[in-house]
């Protein structure tokens, strides 16, 4: 069985229970908070657990169902056809991959929580005048006996103010640039971790502002070794690109085109629709083809790029486009498309903007590491063979 064949069988598995346990809720999300009743929270992560759909790319033995990246990735479309996604804090895996490489005592009290649910992580890279480029972090970390000393602010940090720990990036060598970067595990409850205030979004996304006054942490929370944290980072941002947002935005076009087709047939032009499927196709074969890449250890950094601007760009035309076609009914506040277009909004500018995923790109091909007509044999064969079927 190919891998592409397993994706198929987990996203109709997983679109069943979107269907059947997260849609009926969509009612309950707030206008502004990507929140539900705890409860039905709750109940949701209960059924994915009985349904064996809890922590799929989790490696087996912590708890996971060790589902290679193509695969998981038939999951996620799934789940991105559903308004409910942005609530899935912790099924979303962050940062649980990134602490796959921790020592065997920070997996226990961090790692293997955070699979089971029972605990939530956050990942504090950005800072106010620090985005793109975290070589120009002020945040940093100052030796003082066994451990370190934090000071700094980070910016947009998502679910800052209800995390039990958070992945926090810092200089420890100032001097060494990107090489100086070190990544700390700080608890929530250690004194000098300070999250001071929530920014209001157009979406249902409410990151904060986190203060680090004095933070001491000891060496026992240096996740890697000192110095490492940019490369960490770069890790995890790379798997985040393909992974996390690039199946919810297809996931998200497809609901989208359900719902005009049901209620706005004679509205939608046939041309227009015939593009956005050939642009559909093109995005998901960038997808899988970083997915692929990165599973077999290969550098996925330019064709994540890639896999994050197709599925940016064709969510963001689709979801503008349905709301034209769909007049007063898609504006209105609560809707499917009204919903889904403040809240996917986000994702061209987080975790590499537009702009920044273009750079990453077009470096890549000028300074040789890409070539522009250069596709994975194994994947082109398998896509045809799939859309063939």
């Amino acid at each position: 069985m190919n891998l592409l064949h397993e994706a198929d069988l987990w996203n109709a598995k997983m679109r069943k229970f979107v269907e059947e346990e997260m849609v009926p809720y969509e009612y309950l999300l707030p206008k502004f908070l990507n929140e539900l009743p705890e409860d039905i929270v709750n109940h949701i992560f209960s059924e994915m657990k009985k349904q064996g759909l809890w922590a799929p790319s989790a490696p087996k033995e912590y708890g996971g169902q060790s589902l290679p990246s193509v695969t998981y990735l038939g999951w996620r479309e799934a789940l991105g056809r559903t308004a409910l996604w942005s609530v899935m804090g912790v099924v979303l895996e962050n940062p649980m991959y990134i602490l796959y490489s921790a020592s065997e005592k920070q997996k226990e009290r961090y790692l293997y929580p955070t699979i089971r649910g029972e605990k939530l992580g956050g990942f504090a890279q950005t800072e106010p005048e620090a985005g793109a480029d975290p070589a120009r972090m002020t945040c940093y970390a100052t030796r003082k006996g066994s451990g370190w000393v934090i000071n700094g602010v980070k910016k947009f940090i998502g679910y800052g103010g209800y995390v039990d720990y958070c992945l926090v990036y810092a200089k420890t060598d100032p001097e060494k640039g990107r090489d100086g970067i070190t990544c700390f595990i700080v608890d929530k409850d250690t004194p000098g971790f300070n999250p001071t205030e929530q920014i209001a979004t157009m979406g249902g996304d409410q990151p904060w502002y986190i203060r680090f006054d004095d933070c001491y942490v000891s060496d026992e929370q240096v996740l890697g070794n000192i110095g490492e944290g940019f490369n960490i980072a770069q890790t995890w941002f790379t798997r985040n690109r393909y992974m996390l947002q690039s199946p919810i935005c297809l996931g998200a076009v497809s609901r989208a085109i359900d719902e005009l087709l049901k209620h706005f047939p004679d509205k939608v032009d046939p041309e227009w629709l015939g593009r956005v499927q050939a642009e559909y196709r093109r995005a998901r074969f960038l997808m899988y083809n970083a997915a692929y890449k990165f599973d077999n250890g290969e550098d996925a950094r330019y064709d994540a790029a890639l896999s994050k601007l197709a599925s940016n760009k064709l969510s963001m035309e689709v979801f503008r486009r349905a709301l034209e076609i769909s007049g007063p009914y898609g504006y209105a506040v609560g809707t499917v498309f009204e919903r889904y277009y403040r809240d996917l909004r986000r994702f061209p500018i987080t975790e590499g903007s537009t702009e920044t995923m273009k750079l990453l790109a077009s470096r890549s091909l000028i300074r040789g590491y890409e070539e522009v007509d250069r596709l994975s044999p194994y994947n082109v064969h398998e896509e045809v063979k799939h859309v063939s079927q």
